[in-house]
């Protein structure tokens, strides 16, 4: 079962801005942070990557140059990206619609169980 979802924007003047969290307690530290800015750097195209360590899975979605948002979903180590790439870019594109009037935060309970995150 995912563990939480992180929004972040990248700005090259103050870096990363995680800018949702939830659940809030998810846990991800700025060195992750950065390795999801570095994967999808070289494509600059929207898309789903992911990697591993030893405690957890991060599968993360790039929405593109024109957002610069991350859309990064925290796995166990258990969990099997590959049965959440169509999820999370799902979400990540209803986020992205709903995102200047803030509407996502309304639909964020139903994506979170879309993605399989249990809300605190």
């Amino acid at each position: 079962m995912a563990q939480g979802l992180v929004v972040m924007e990248w700005n090259d003047r103050s870096g990363t801005d995680v800018i949702l969290k939830s659940p809030e307690s998810v846990k991800i530290n700025l060195k992750e942070l950065l390795q999801v800015i570095s994967i999808h750097k070289y494509s600059r195209e929207r898309g789903v990557t992911g990697f591993s360590d030893d405690s957890k899975n991060i599968l993360s979605y790039y929405a593109g140059p024109e957002t610069n948002l991350y859309f990064i979903l925290i796995l166990t180590s258990l969990d099997d990206p590959d049965d959440f790439e169509e999820r999370l870019e799902k979400v990540s594109n209803i986020i992205l619609d709903n995102l200047d009037d803030r509407g996502y935060k309304k639909l964020l309970p139903s994506l979170l169980t879309q993605l399989s995150i249990k809300m605190e």
